[in-house]
């Protein structure tokens, strides 16, 4: 016998099926590849640059910590990590988070495709930005990379404002002596407007 193959009756069947999976194929992989890769890559290019300050802003912060890189910390821990107690991260938080969730959703979903509602915290937090600014609201890839610059920005002056003044002592350091100065300002303050009450005639 020729033809072995014990589910086609023929070659020539099999290979007409077989050509018939190969055009299925060919179509669904075009059009998976001609889907929006700019906004895809643009999503993960974001994610990384934000993920880098996060990273070496929880490295000053934390200076005690040895081996700092083999803790292998997820972006999620990270997040949790710096809405603890850096000052001023509560300003960009949910839109942080909310770029995680966008990058895990277009990273582990071929078919996912981005709608504007997974983009409104990162609209929520630019929007005032912008109108301080007196600029017109951005919406889709100028507001996401907007959106990186600033939370980015953010993080790296924070992370050298702690490295500037509380090199060794990290986060807490830097909030305490935050505190101190502030009480110092206040009695300060206080001295300043107090007033001799004039002796009676």
């Amino acid at each position: 016998m020729k033809y072995s193959h014990p589910l086609y009756s023929s070659l020539a069947e099999q290979a007409a099926i077989q050509e018939a999976d190969y055009h299925d194929f060919r179509k669904e992989f075009d059009d998976l590849w001609a889907k929006d890769n700019d906004m895809l890559g643009l999503v993960l290019k974001c994610h990384l640059i934000v993920e880098y300050y996060m990273t070496e802003c929880l490295r000053v912060s934390l200076p005690g910590i040895d081996r700092f890189d083999e803790a292998r910390l997820t972006f999620a821990q990270k997040h949790h990590l710096l809405t603890g107690w850096t000052f001023g991260f509560p300003w960009v938080k949910d839109a942080v988070q909310a770029l995680n969730s966008l990058r895990n959703k277009v990273a582990h979903n071929i078919h996912y495709s981005i709608e504007e509602k997974d983009l409104k915290k990162i609209y929520d937090c630019m929007d005032p930005i912008y109108g301080a600014k007196k600029e017109p609201s951005k919406r889709g890839p100028e507001a996401l990379i907007d959106f990186a610059t600033f939370a980015s920005m953010a993080l790296a002056g924070w992370a050298r404002e702690i490295r500037r003044h509380a090199p060794a002592t990290g986060a807490a350091g830097y909030n305490e002596l935050c505190k101190q100065r502030y009480a110092e300002m206040r009695e300060q303050d206080g001295a300043g407007n107090t007033t001799e009450t004039p002796p009676e005639n």
